[in-house]
């Protein structure tokens, strides 16, 4: 009952905090929110004492969890140096910094003493229910964006926010049956405080980064189960172990290339690639070919398209790679693209404007691109 009790008063603070009117938001925040965590920590510990039960491989759970935080501090740093640094702004006095801290790390320690607790004097036969139920509450008192989100919003949010909440919930839930407190608490610290205390960020999407956090996640969680998980041989020849490591090794490697492909394909990256599937283009780029399209800004778009240039353009609902045969202007002042098919006798219709320019081709790779076609053939 106690922690049925613990996690139904989180759960109606935060209830409370998406009905409460805006003026009392920050009222909500540095008391109300702090106190019910306290709260609900004091009631576990009390119903539940300490448990002095001997965990196994303390120094392993410590040590895999700094390689799930390295992991993520590379994958933060690959990000910023391929899409760039994005300034934020960050809190440049002491008494402001304080109050982040005291809002975002204080509910942190909080909630995660609260997890491991709940768990570590849980049966092992009712573990599988209380994990499911922590991660689901967790990631809910964990969702403020919800407070403001609209029903046009609801998808970004669900991507962007709910998804890497969800997991980062799932990774430290598993993490607090076989780990230790301190694995728990570098894990959740890196993850939620990173983005709110760091002056720069990646330049990237936030579905992006969502993306790039749960692959991230997921690395971590293989990592922490092949190096916590128990022998079933007391005794393992050293070549079966060198086996192992590389085993993993290979799954990393594999799970992170795979990963890398399908930001590459989602246009995650600066370049993005694009199959020809037309002969419009003949004589430059042949049907099937694969070409690697530099992504341009609608800002950046007047700087960078020539005459003669290739670009790739939004028309409708298709999108379209033709050469730039002229410029002219439009009735609002503003520079259009006379686009045409090298293969085709005449000019096309409509005029490019700025904002449907997507990228300028930048190489291409002949006949790469027909087993999509092919794929495209039989589904289509």
């Amino acid at each position: 009952m106690a922690k049925l009790f613990s996690l139904a008063l989180l759960l109606a603070a935060q209830v409370v905090f998406y009905v409460v009117p805006s003026e009392l938001v920050l009222f909500f925040t540095h008391t109300v929110r702090p106190s019910s965590y306290t709260a609900a920590l004091i009631v576990v510990c009390v119903f539940y004492g300490v448990d002095k039960r001997p965990i196994p491989k303390k120094r392993l759970s410590v040590m895999l969890a700094g390689f799930g935080v390295g992991f993520y501090y590379a994958g933060f740093l690959v990000a910023c140096l391929i899409f760039g640094y994005g300034n934020k702004h960050v809190a440049n006095d002491l008494s402001a910094f304080a109050n982040l801290v005291w809002i975002h790390a204080t509910v942190i320690i909080l909630a995660e003493l609260i997890r491991f607790k709940l768990i570590k004097t849980t049966r092992k036969r009712h573990r599988n229910t209380i994990a499911v139920l922590l991660t689901l509450i967790f990631t809910f008192i964990q969702l403020d964006i919800l407070r403001g989100i609209s029903h046009a919003g609801a998808a970004d949010a669900i991507f962007s926010n709910i998804l890497p909440t969800l997991a980062l919930n799932a990774t430290l839930t598993y993490i607090a049956f076989s780990g230790t407190l301190g694995a728990l608490m570098m894990l959740r610290c890196v993850y939620s405080l990173t983005p709110v205390f760091l002056p720069v960020l990646p330049n990237v999407s936030v579905v992006t980064w969502a993306v790039l956090e749960c692959v991230m996640l997921f690395i971590t969680v293989i990592l922490h189960h092949h190096g916590m998980m128990d022998k079933r041989m007391a005794v393992m020849d050293q070549r079966r172990e060198r086996y192992r490591k590389k085993s993993l090794t290979g799954i990393v490697a594999l799970v992170s290339l795979a990963a890398l492909l399908v930001a590459f394909n989602l246009r995650a990256f600066p370049y993005f690639p694009v199959v020809i599937l037309t002969e419009s283009m003949s004589g430059a780029i042949e049907r099937g070919s694969v070409v690697f399209v530099k992504k341009l800004h609608s800002d950046d778009v007047l700087a960078n398209v020539q005459q003669g240039d290739i670009i790739h353009f939004q028309s409708g609902q298709i999108e379209i790679m033709h050469r730039v045969i002229e410029f002219r202007y439009n009735a609002a002042g503003e520079r259009v693209f006379i686009t045409k098919g090298d293969a085709n006798p005449n000019a096309d219709i409509f005029p490019v404007e700025m904002a449907q320019v997507l990228g300028i081709s930048w190489a291409y790779i002949p006949y790469a691109g027909y087993p999509s076609i092919w794929l495209r053939m039989i589904f289509n």
